[in-house]
């Protein structure tokens, strides 16, 4: 058993021990932080399944209206992303900011660290339609449209996600809807 998988394993007994003895999954701390918000933010993607797969909420919110999907977009986990899309979780939630995830994606676009996970997914985006020119950053753009990102949300400064694009890949992406 790889190390990873032991770790796995702990969680999902802590969880049980947890729930068991009448802790709900969805039980968040003083900050309204709920194991999948961790989860999600940190990249655990066996943890996440798990968590989903015992009623865990993927549109819950933080006090700060942060949800799972935008704490993955922030950390540039894909993989993450694309389960809680799959599990139906709602990409235009607006945080105390009023950004969406598509303001916070195409925020990283322009990041000096590109940190967005390479997946099958984003692969397959850059190789179909820009002929595998495409960053991860951009193609996750691109994947957020794909879902549902709404592209006329504006934050509490009033601007809407086409305001954060820089480069034209972007600005034609959302153009296009």
């Amino acid at each position: 058993m790889s190390g990873k998988q032991v770790v796995l394993q702990v969680w999902r007994t802590e969880i049980n021990i947890f729930m068991s003895q009448g802790a709900d999954v969805n039980e968040g701390d003083n900050d309204g932080w709920t194991a999948l918000h961790r989860a999600a933010q940190k990249g655990h993607l066996d943890v996440t399944k798990y968590l989903i797969s015992q009623g865990a909420d993927v549109n819950k919110l933080t006090q700060n209206d942060l949800t799972d999907i935008r704490l993955a977009i922030q950390h540039g986990n894909t993989s993450i992303i694309e389960k809680l899309v799959s599990e139906g979780a709602d990409l235009n939630v607006q945080s105390t900011d009023g950004q969406t995830c598509l303001h916070e994606a195409i925020r990283l676009c322009y990041k000096s660290v590109n940190i967005v996970q390479k997946t099958a997914t984003l692969t397959k985006i850059s190789d179909e339609y820009y002929k595998g020119e495409l960053s991860p950053e951009k193609a996750l753009v691109f994947y957020l449209l794909e879902n549902g990102a709404e592209t006329d949300v504006r934050d509490i400064a009033g601007k809407l996600p086409i305001q954060y694009a820089k480069d034209e890949v972007i600005k034609h992406m959302i153009l296009s809807r």
